[in-house]
């Protein structure tokens, strides 16, 4: 290629012309070596051509090809015609209207200044006549530098794209009736793809849709009808290997100058005026959440008076009751919503949650009255709400009222910072024309409606559209009127921050524009940034500025952007300067502006902060995002985060608990409180709380507990007490205090609520359903875990309480379903976790019996997956992809399709090949929803089953899958068409959720210790003995002498009388025994530990005992030292009981003159439950410990006297530590030993409380050897 200087001023631009016989035109490209404003153009004709001729001349700026703007209309009658500009213009090409255009033999122009030079190579004149795309322009985001070669009338040259979906947009200069468009790629491409129409090149209508399928010819020939100026191809699938290749687009069809174009949508709207709210306002709206959420009826029963509450805290309200009126108080609307809330939960049993996630309302007769006023407050000036994602997993396709739904939760919960990046779209289509972009090219760099929170944060652009600018004016005119329910309600909006982000060609608006390129994040290409410490980042932030005013008014003082997240390029820049810079144009625009960022991965920065130090106190409110796990405020080293509280910089201590919308139950309550707890001790910096989730509508209780958590009576701040907390929430969800399904909320406190159990990966554990099939999956997502921690059959008797009497009460709140289904989701996702490493190992092993084995119950888990999440609206694929629908109705079939598609893709590949694969983004937002999992997550299964049945049967490699491929073609197909929702009977699903928990495949694979078990101890009855108090001698020899080989101890720990044990194991000594639930610890003859009764105290037990009318019936065992002592009047029947577990029994007459040390004193009550009897001892004696020892028997032993204390004198004996030691029991006198050491392991068939204490089950039972196969693992 010759680049050619031209003299003076003058420039030949003869070799830029492109001719279109068909339209004759002639299209002018002007070098972009050309920077001066042109002044005049001139053309030569042919010599010899007819007279006159009849010419008009345009030009084009910016390569917006669809924006032709006129400059005269001539008729040519001698061979030069020239033409001067009145005024000098800019322009990226001129357009040459004349008939014949076989006479224009030269285009010269003048420049303002001799600084040009042009490329002399000659541009191919068209010669295929027959389309009238040919040299027509063509616009695309995606490599737009080849984007022409789809109208160049050559087909050895073609327009690629290194990733799908991708669009060009061809104008064809005027309306043109269509007949067909043939699209010409690579022979034997498997291709799909659809065409467009549009007749103002912003509203298209669909054409044609070729489904995905081979090209046996280079042509594919679609017919097509209808006028329009505009032809986009969008390209959804494409199995070449170079991406996809289109090598030409050919349009035939009947120009219609005349045809009417519409008038291009405007993007008007009007600037709200922002004034204070009246009383009479914030009254007002807290009536509409009055009658929306707990009705109409009951707006007369309270008074909202809006005035401060005396208080020494951040804020503050106040109840009190009149004669049938509920009083509030408070300084704002949304501090009354809070004290209304509160009244509802604590007095009226009311539960209001998330929308869809279930409320309990079931109000009293009439206003329940308070003996004197109360006062709440908090120290937490600021309650915050969401992360830039919750807007994009959660609410990309919310309307109005979804959003006043979650307006009156927040409002309700106190939340008053609220993060609200709705309706930005408009705000960019504003800023970037004011900074000379057209419409189209706006649309072209901003993103679909699932991945805007991306673009806000710098990450990527130009994906998931163009969408219909209406959406944008749509978009704005929501948060417009969201934002004025929260302006009322005294809820500030947290607007953008501007810190630099462009259109990586901003140069050609701005000249000598100082831009860094980003690269890429995740496989998307990021944005690019003007430099922060160039002149032009003032003007062209206040740029920004005017233009979000412009939408939004000035609502809000409040502004959020995190420079450089999750990556990107700096370059030189230094983060000092560029936190002036930045801080800098915010409060030019905004004085009083604060300045909202993230404490994510390695941001804010320390030297960030730094380059503002003197004005963080004032400007600057960082959020802790993660703290409830991973908190940022209490790092002291000043390289991270600035050190100690941000370096003195005010900050939120906020819970992100979800991640990517990936449901499961997950988070850390006891962190929750501990940690905000000791902020409000040590930290001078924070000024209150903050939910962050990435995605929302999940884990309601954790965001009860969160919100509730921070206010407290007006005297003191106590912790809150979680087990009352929870007792009272259940209550209020479930509408009924059921104690079994209030234990089974204690069991989700301590397993998957509890901080110790989720400190892997991000977010809950993973169901490998939702996984792409493999042999090594350490989960589904590539950051997120499927490893449980907790004992997962815990969780089990936790669903089972739940199911407990759910038939008797059917559902008697919606809570109590939803909470039924989530929980049942995550133990069959647990039994999944369980199932899986068994099935790799059959595969490994070619084992394919046991595949086969397996198969049925991994699909049963699939369909129970799908339909439990059927049961819940929210859970339901159907009710994202209506939603999808719903919010583009009144867009363009193009906007229609990427809505449709965009919907699908973000909770599945996420995006194109290349950030699914490379980028890591598959299944990011996985979803345990019906639809999905029925769908997609079934057909990536059967594929791989069918595969390794394939494999094993041919003895051959299980082959590669491209599982983008067969994923991407599912979005696309299901694009198309919405599976409703088929629901079946609950009751009957968690039955069969709870059958497959208990499958033997199910189970979780016994533990590997981290180091060598050292000490096995035992309990007898139920455990180590079978029903008939029988063991495997020859089995457990055989164990005993490898146990003695590899120095590991045997202890037996019973209830038992020691003389009872030594006959039990005379053949097996020396052995080491903690009798008498541990009152007497032996090792041979050596005594290690033992504690008596008081004799007075024993003496006393015995005569409370013999005044019980229980006493004739039951059975009373002194155990002592010497002997073992029943009354002589005990029936033979129970004697004959005693005999088994004491080797010799002295029957006596007066129970109290027994002359020994006892142990214990044991009762039973054959075929009796002995809650009752346990309840008089532990109040008559309460300085002995009485415990159970099963449905039918009662211990009474000294007070701190267990198994476990007989542990931890083996252990001191013997230097072991808790990860050194295994124990195994199944009642409640065994639950302080299962919980003394780290692996503890119940009976498969023990009691609910003792499997709730230990962290494994046996694989057997005791009467299928249990213990012996646990410890033939651990040896």
């Amino acid at each position: 290629m010759t680049v050619e200087v031209q003299p003076v001023n003058q420039l030949d631009l003869t070799s830029q012309v492109q001719v279109d016989g068909a339209q004759q035109q002639g299209l002018v490209t002007l070098p972009a070596a050309v920077t001066t404003p042109l002044t005049a153009v001139t053309l030569t004709m042919t010599a010899g051509t007819d007279r006159p001729m009849t010419l008009e001349l345009g030009h084009v700026l910016n390569h917006v090809m669809s924006d032709v703007i006129p400059d005269t209309t001539a008729t040519v009658t001698t061979d030069t015609w020239t033409f001067t500009y009145p005024t000098p213009i800019d322009a990226s090409h001129l357009v040459v209207n004349l008939t014949p255009i076989s006479a224009l033999a030269k285009v010269t122009v003048t420049v303002s200044a001799p600084d040009a030079a042009v490329d002399t190579t000659p541009i191919a004149v068209l010669t295929d006549t027959t389309s009238i795309a040919n040299g027509r322009p063509v616009r695309s985001p995606f490599n737009p530098g080849q984007a022409a070669r789809l109208t160049d009338g050559d087909d050895t040259t073609a327009w690629v794209s290194d990733q799908y979906p991708a669009y060009a947009d061809i104008d064809l200069g005027v309306a043109t009736a269509l007949a067909t468009i043939a699209v010409t790629l690579p022979v034997g491409t498997e291709i799909q793809f659809n065409l467009y129409g549009s007749r103002d090149g912003h509203q298209f209508d669909r054409l044609y849709r070729r489904e995905r399928a081979t090209t046996s010819t280079a042509t594919v020939t679609c017919p097509v009808n209808g006028t329009y100026r505009h032809v986009q191809l969008l390209v959804l699938a494409s199995d070449d290997s170079a991406g996809v290749q289109i090598q030409q687009v050919r349009v035939t069809g009947t120009a219609q100058p005349k045809a009417k174009v519409p008038t291009p949508p405007a993007l008007a709207l009007n600037t709200p005026t922002i004034t204070a709210p009246t009383a009479a306002a914030v009254q007002q709206a807290l009536a509409g959440i009055v009658t929306r959420r707990i009705g109409a009826d009951y707006v007369d029963w309270f008074d909202f008076k809006v005035a401060p509450v005396a208080t020494k805290q951040a804020d503050a309200f106040q109840i009190s009751t009149t004669a049938d009126r509920v009083v509030i108080q408070a300084a704002s609307g949304v501090t009354l919503a809070t004290g209304l809330n509160y009244y509802l939960k604590t007095y009226c049993q009311v539960n209001l949650s998330q929308a869809g996630l279930g409320d309990h309302v079931e109000m009293p007769a009439k206003p329940v009255a308070l003996a004197q006023p109360i006062v709440r407050q908090t120290t937490a000036t600021w309650r915050y709400a969401y992360n830039y994602t919750t807007h994009a997993y959660t609410m990309a396709f919310w309307q109005a009222e979804d959003w006043q739904q979650e307006l009156d939760w927040l409002a309700l919960n106190g939340v008053n910072l609220v993060l609200d990046p709705t309706g930005l779209e408009l705000v960019w289509y504003r800023f970037l024309a004011s900074l000379g972009y057209q419409t189209e090219a706006i649309a072209d760099f901003l993103t679909g409606p699932t991945y805007t929170a991306w673009q806000w944060m710098g990450n990527m652009r130009s994906f998931g559209g163009p969408i219909d600018a209406k959406w944008a004016v749509q978009r704005a005119k929501l948060a417009q009127h969201n934002q004025a329910f929260m302006h009322v309600m005294g809820m500030t909006p947290v607007l953008q921050a501007y810190a630099g982000l462009v259109p990586d060609d901003i140069e050609t608006k701005i000249k000598a524009c100082p831009v860094l390129l980003q690269g890429q994040w995740c496989g998307f290409q990021r944005p690019g940034i003007l430099r922060t410490d160039s002149d032009l980042f003032a003007q062209v932030a206040d740029q920004f500025y005017a233009a979000q005013a412009s939408v939004y008014g000035e609502i809000s003082h409040y502004y959020a952007v995190d420079p450089f997240h999750e990556g990107g390029d700096r370059a030189d820049l230094a983060l000092d300067v560029v936190a002036q810079q930045v801080l800098g144009g915010l409060l030019a625009h905004d004085a009083q502006g604060v300045w909202v960022l993230q404490s994510w991965q390695e941001n804010p920065r320390a030297d960030l902060l730094a380059g503002i130090r003197d004005q963080v106190a004032d400007h600057v409110l960082v959020l802790d995002l993660y703290a409830e796990r991973t908190p940022h405020w209490s790092i002291s080293d000043p390289q991270q985060y600035g050190g100690l509280e941000f370096g003195g910089t005010p900050w939120l201590f906020c819970m992100l608990n979800n991640f990517g919308g990936r449901m499961g139950l997950t988070g850390h309550l006891d962190t929750l409180q501990s940690g905000y707890q000791a902020a409000q001790r040590q930290a001078q910096w924070c000024r209150g709380i903050g939910i962050t989730p990435e995605a929302s509508q999940s884990n309601p209780l954790l965001f009860d507990f969160f919100f509730d958590s921070i206010w407290a009576d007006a005297t003191a701040f106590a912790p809150m007490n979680i087990d009352e907390w929870l007792t009272a929430y259940g209550e209020r969800r479930y509408g009924i205090n059921h104690p079994e399904w209030q234990r089974a909320l204690k069991i989700m406190t301590t397993t998957v609520y509890a901080a110790q159990y989720n400190q892997r990966g991000q977010g809950a554990p993973e169901s490998l359903l939702n996984a792409r099939p493999g042999l090594d999956l350490p989960a589904a997502s590539t950051w997120g875990n499927a490893i449980v921690d907790y004992p997962t059959h815990q969780l089990v008797w936790a669903l089972r309480l739940l199911r407990t009497h759910a038939a008797d009460a059917p559902f008697a709140t919606t809570g109590f379903q939803v909470d039924l289904v989530i929980l049942a989701q995550q133990v069959l996702s647990n039994s999944v976790a369980a199932l899986y490493p068994r099935l790799v190992t059959a595969v490994k092993q070619q084992d394919l019996a046991v595949v086969q084995t397996l198969k049925p119950l991994w699909f049963t888990a699939l369909s129970l997956a799908d339909q439990l999440a059927d049961q819940v609206p929210l859970f339901r694929l159907s009710t994202w992809q209506h939603a999808a629908a719903q919010a583009s109705q009144d867009l363009d079939d193009f906007s229609k399709d990427c809505f449709a598609i965009d919907a699908l893709a973000i909770v599945t590949t996420w995006g194109g090949q290349r950030q699914a694969d490379s980028g890591g983004l598959h299944d990011y937002s996985n979803r345990q929803w019906s639809g999905l999992t029925s769908g997609l997550y079934t057909q990536r299964w059967r594929h791989w089953f069918d595969q390794v049945t394939t494999a094993l049967n041919t003895h051959t490699a299980l082959p590669k899958t491209d599982w983008f491929s067969l994923e991407w073609q599912w979005v696309l197909d299901q694009s198309q068409c919405v599976a409703e929702a088929q629901p079946t009977a609950l009751l009957p699903l968690v039955d069969q959720v709870l059958a497959l928990s208990q499958q033997p495949l199910a189970q979780p694979a016994l533990p590997t210790p981290t180091k060598p078990i050292k000490l096995m101890a035992v309990d007898m009855d139920g455990t180590f003995l079978d029903d008939h108090k029988a063991f495997n001698h020859t089995r457990f020899q055989h164990l005993l002498t490898q146990m003695r080989a590899h120095n590991q101890h045997f202890v037996v720990a019973s209830g038992n009388q020691y003389q009872h044990l030594l006959d039990v194991f005379k053949d097996f000594e020396p052995i080491a025994y903690i009798a008498e639930n541990g009152g007497l610890v032996k090792i041979g003859d050596e005594v290690i530990w033992q504690q008596t009764i008081p004799r007075d105290l024993a003496q006393a037990v015995t005569t409370a005992l013999q005044q019980q009318p229980v006493f004739e019936d039951g059975l009373v065992v002194l155990s002592g030292a010497k002997d073992a002592y029943v009354d002589a009047r005990v029936s033979p029947a129970l004697l004959t009981e005693a005999r088994k577990y004491y080797r010799h029994i002295q029957l006596v007459t007066d129970m109290t003159a027994v002359d020994d040390d006892f142990y214990k004193i044991a009762l039973a009550w054959p075929g009796q439950p002995v809650v009752e009897q346990l309840t008089f001892l532990q109040r008559e004696f309460p300085s002995l410990a009485s415990v159970s020892s099963g449905f039918e028997g009662i211990d009474i032993i000294p007070k701190g006297i267990s198994k476990a204390v007989g542990i931890k004198k083996l252990a001191e004996r013997w230097g072991l530590s808790p990860a050194e030691m295994a124990v195994f029991g199944d009642n409640n006198n065994d639950i302080e030993m299962l919980q003394a050491v780290q692996y503890s392991f119940a009976m498969c068939n023990g009691n609910i409380d003792a499997q709730l204490a230990a962290r494994y089950l046996t694989p057997a039972d005791n009467n299928h050897e249990g213990v012996l196969d646990v410890m033939a693992h651990l040896i």
